[in-house]
């Protein structure tokens, strides 16, 4: 500014300086977080996106719109939603995922949990927690699609719980005093191996059923009227087993070649 003197001289200039480096460093700092925290969310594979819950008259929750949301989440939520209401996409969508973001935002207590979403038609790993201003009704969520491992799990239990009726079908036969013999074939190398009691109602020696017979050799000892029932039984395990090499079975029915 300008200084005069009583007689309205222009005398000088009054200066008045800040020192702003603080406020420049803190600035530039910030700039540089932002950008990292961006790179991150852009190129991490979970996906994340932050939205707004939306409340009725009786504060319920009842939709939630997608303000952001960086490019995992379309991978893996199979569509893209920046800027709509999830029911505009999903009008039929379970009421937990409204309820959990809704308690999520009322109360601010972060969430954990797996769930699946019927019009995603997937499972999801989910972690929500509350964002800004609690007026704003804002949550984070950072998810993972697990389809493909619930999937596996579900087919892993059913596995074993087959395994378990065929075991429990062995003993019961056990039990009974039905089954002749048991054998085991290796698929690779084409050879069979037979209890004592397979070996001795089919007329084999037991050391050679230990050491392994071809199927040729096995088949020859069966009655011709039983034959085709042993290789479609030997057959039938094939497709599931064949990596794993080695189907087995037990043996009720078949007659030696001279029964």
């Amino acid at each position: 500014m300008p200084l005069h003197d009583d007689e309205g001289t222009h005398r000088g200039f009054v200066k008045i300086l800040g020192d702003r480096t603080a406020q420049r460093l803190a600035g530039e700092r910030l700039r540089v977080s932002e950008e990292r925290f961006r790179t991150l969310l852009e190129t991490i594979d979970t996906a994340f996106t932050l939205v707004e819950v939306r409340f009725d008259a009786d504060d319920r929750p009842v939709d939630y719109r997608f303000l952001e949301a960086n490019p995992a989440f379309e991978r893996q939520a199979g569509v893209n939603l920046r800027s709509k209401w999830v029911t505009e996409f999903a009008p039929n969508l379970e009421q937990f995922w409204f309820d959990t973001y809704g308690h999520v935002a009322r109360t601010r207590e972060a969430a954990t949990f797996e769930n699946y979403a019927q019009p995603f038609s997937r499972w999801f790993d989910v972690r929500a927690i509350c964002v800004g201003d609690p007026a704003e009704r804002q949550i984070a969520i950072f998810f993972n699609d697990v389809t493909a491992r619930k999937e596996a799990e579900a087919a892993l239990r059913a596995s074993e719980a087959i395994a378990r009726e065929n075991i429990e079908r062995v003993q019961l036969a056990l039990d009974a005093g039905t089954i002749i013999g048991t054998w085991f074939y290796d698929l690779v190398n084409d050879r069979f191996t037979v209890d004592e009691s397979f070996a001795r109602a089919f007329g084999l020696d037991p050391d050679f059923g230990r050491v392994g017979l071809s199927m040729a050799q096995v088949i020859d000892t069966v009655h011709p009227d039983d034959r085709e029932a042993l290789a479609a039984a030997i057959a039938a395990p094939m497709p599931t087993n064949t990596a794993r090499g080695a189907p087995t079975g037990t043996t009720t029915g078949w007659r030696p070649t001279g029964a």
